[in-house]
């Protein structure tokens, strides 16, 4: 695989990672109301402002 190759599969996986972890927050936000949400969204906050 050349280096091309590689890190676009890298930025792949890491955009579905992302991805994966918005639906998981949206997911619990939504079925357990805005308490909740924040508890866990915490550690995210820093990383998404």
């Amino acid at each position: 695989m050349t280096i091309r190759g590689q890190s676009v599969a890298i930025a792949g996986a890491a955009l579905a990672l992302v991805m994966s972890a918005a639906l998981a927050l949206v997911a619990v936000h939504r079925l357990s109301g805005p308490s909740a949400a924040q508890v866990i969204e915490g550690p995210y906050a820093r990383l998404a402002s």
